[in-house]
């Protein structure tokens, strides 16, 4: 049976909308089943007649923004409390070193959004102080801020 009818084919929408949707559901689940759970004709048209191709590129994109909802959920927000690794002056390089193997708790304080990542500034619970650094000073959420703007 010959299922080719001139003229129709497969035309996107609203690609971005449809990336954005498959990657909310892909952040619990997998891809194909989130491709079952919504509606492609709301940011397609013809979506049985998605090549294997267009298929795979749409995947690769979801699964790169599914990786940033990951972590957009993961990273601290302002008045969180986190466990840092307590960093101390170096006297002989210049700059900051880690003070031993043990974490300390610390309230996010201030976040800056850059080209090169989060960059965050924390201040320690323990003496007061005040560090910096981007995301991997940060080992663990503690408690998550019951408001955005609460800070303390």
């Amino acid at each position: 049976m010959n299922d080719f009818v001139p003229g129709i084919k497969f035309e996107w929408i609203d690609r971005v909308a449809c990336v954005e949707a498959l990657a909310a559901k892909c952040v619990d689940i997998k891809f194909e089943e989130a491709m079952k759970g919504i509606l492609l004709t709301c940011y397609c048209k013809h979506p049985e007649r998605m090549t294997r191709k267009q298929e795979s590129t749409l995947k690769r994109d979801v699964m790169k923004r599914a990786k940033d909802i990951k972590q957009e959920r993961a990273s601290p927000e302002i008045g969180d409390t986190v466990r840092v690794a307590k960093l101390a002056p170096n006297p002989l390089l210049g700059g900051l070193k880690q003070d031993g193997k043990n974490l300390v708790e610390a309230i996010v304080v201030d976040i800056r959004r850059t080209s090169f990542g989060l960059f965050f500034k924390v201040k320690r619970l323990s003496d007061g102080e005040i560090q910096e650094g981007n995301g991997h000073m940060i080992k663990a959420v503690v408690r998550r801020a019951r408001s955005t703007h609460e800070v303390i």
